[in-house]
């Protein structure tokens, strides 16, 4: 055990963790903007360690995403918590136990703990929950045990993976915002702050400081994007209220940004950005795309949608995002090998033909893999078919998305991490933050060292955070990172701009479907 400046540490911080918990551990408001794996978690706790030692707090409460919550009570604060301050009592509030007696009084317990730091893991979601029912009996749920514990104990509030509260206008934005004003010291952590542009930093930085915005001379959301926007008009066709005829309206077109040295150096008064490649001595990443070729059936079927895209996108009816999404996730189903029933995602598919190069590739990739591997994929079906197809080459591999629940998804990391399994089969959504699964780094047959992406999503933060649970801290070996792709389809188009810091999900237009597809 270290001790520096009369507070304990499990182990030595790196010179970068040293530097800004000396700087910070005594602000009541800061922001961590790092990249995924240079230690912002072991920081926090080091810092809520400090304020502790000190008299300064005896609550901390982690907003986090769902999942996420839990790794910071099972794995994280157990890890790095200095053990001459003693064990502290952690409880993790999660949805599925909320209806429980057993949940409830062990959140009555620890809002009355003294003596030790309490510690409340919760997700964003649990905020949304006022109550709760007990065979049919009302009793707090999340929000009410949140603002039991804020108004119970001197706390530090971190909001984890932050850019969760990035719309001003949500509730769950709005709930956490109240809940930071409660708390005596405020944190945000965050590996890709401004995904989709900067303005996603508005309300991470108003739970931080409510009033920072308004030191600037910006009183409201509209006004720091008139700040730090471009606008111009933009025409859509959209029906009349009254009469349900279609007609031209105008509305705000962003165009571009400007001011943003100044954000920038608003923003290192209360933040500081730290890049991986300048503080972490990290072994490559090395990037491969390995193609295939639809079958005759399937390229039958993904040249019809494509004609269809194509018709549809030249008809001038009104064309939204989430309409081009649609038609691009169509597409991709395709190349997968599968068609949905009814337009819906998930197992209710139709197979095109008995073939799927796709699978077929993949399989030929793991074959021979010596070491340890992650594979990500969007769909739920394509987790089904690559655990079968592992299961059938007598692979060992665990599941990690949405049809496990938090129990199996834990004992699955486990595995993985414990070298029980070789493969890890996720989806970014579930599987893509939180988690470290580097392996055991002493045996390179047991490292993880292959990150395969089946197929990809759409969402760049769901892509850059997937890419580094397995380059972080502790990390000895180059990693390989293999996209798979249909030839001459949208999957090219999409893995390209993705690789180009392109967020498809936020950006991705009408023009921009109708230029891939021709």
């Amino acid at each position: 055990m270290l001790t520096i400046d009369a507070c304990p540490f499990n182990h030595p911080p790196l010179a970068h963790q040293l530097e800004k918990w000396r700087k910070c551990r005594d602000m009541p408001a800061w922001g961590h903007l790092w990249d995924p794996g240079v230690g912002k978690t072991y920081e926090i706790i080091a810092q809520a360690a400090w304020l502790y030692s000190r008299g300064e707090i005896d609550g901390l409460l982690i907003l986090a995403p769902n999942g996420v919550h839990r790794n910071w009570v099972t794995e994280e604060v157990p890890k790095h918590w200095p053990k001459a301050l003693g064990i502290p009592c952690c409880v993790w509030y999660r949805a599925a136990q909320s209806t429980t007696r057993r949940q409830q009084e062990a959140m009555q317990q620890l809002v009355g703990v003294r003596g030790t730091l309490a510690v409340l893991s919760m997700s964003y979601d649990a905020l949304l929950q006022e109550e709760v029912k007990i065979n049919g009996k009302k009793v707090p749920g999340g929000r009410a045990w949140a603002k039991s514990f804020l108004t119970n104990k001197r706390v530090m509030i971190v909001a984890d993976e932050s850019s969760r509260i990035k719309s001003p206008d949500s509730k769950r934005t709005i709930l956490a915002l109240k809940a930071g004003a409660f708390a005596k010291h405020r944190r945000i952590l965050n590996g890709t702050p401004v995904p989709n542009g900067p303005f996603d930093i508005y309300a991470q930085i108003k739970f931080l400081d409510p009033e920072f915005w308004v030191r600037k001379g910006i009183s409201s959301f509209q006004g720091f994007k008139t700040q730090f926007g471009v606008w111009g008009k933009g025409y859509c066709w959209r029906p009349n209220k009254k009469t349900g005829e279609m007609e031209k309206q105008e509305f705000p077109e962003l165009l571009g940004y400007k001011n943003l040295d100044i954000l920038q150096k608003w923003l290192e008064e209360i933040s500081d950005r730290i890049q991986k490649d300048d503080v972490l001595d990290l072994p490559p990443k090395v990037y491969t795309r390995m193609s295939f070729d639809l079958t005759p059936a399937q390229r039958k079927v993904y040249d019809g949608l494509r004609d269809e895209c194509m018709a549809f996108l030249s008809s001038g009816e009104l064309i939204t995002t989430p309409l081009v999404l649609t038609k691009m996730l169509r597409l991709q189903q395709v190349c997968n090998g599968y068609v949905a029933v009814d337009d819906v995602a998930g197992d209710n598919v139709r197979m095109i033909g008995d073939e799927n190069p796709r699978l077929d590739l993949l399989g030929e990739i793991v074959e021979d893999l010596p070491h340890k591997a992650i594979i990500w994929t969007r769909f739920t079906r394509d987790v089904d078919l690559i655990m079968a197809m592992l299961a059938k080459m007598e692979k060992k591999a665990v599941r990690y998305d949405g049809s496990v629940d938090d129990d199996g998804r834990k004992a699955a990391a486990e595995a993985f991490q414990r070298g029980d399994a070789q493969f890890f089969v996720s989806n970014p959504a579930a599987g893509g933050e939180g988690l470290t699964l580097l392996g055991d780094q002493t045996d390179e047959s047991l490292s993880c060292q292959t990150v395969i992406y089946y197929s990809n999503g759409f969402n760049l933060q769901h892509r850059l955070q997937s890419e580094d649970r397995a380059h972080r801290i502790g990390q000895r070996f180059s990693v390989h990172y293999i996209d798979i792709v249909a030839s001459d389809t949208i999957d090219q188009h999409v893995v390209d701009n993705l690789k180009d810091k392109f967020d498809v999900a936020r950006q991705v237009t009408g023009d921009k479907l109708r230029t891939w597809l021709t």
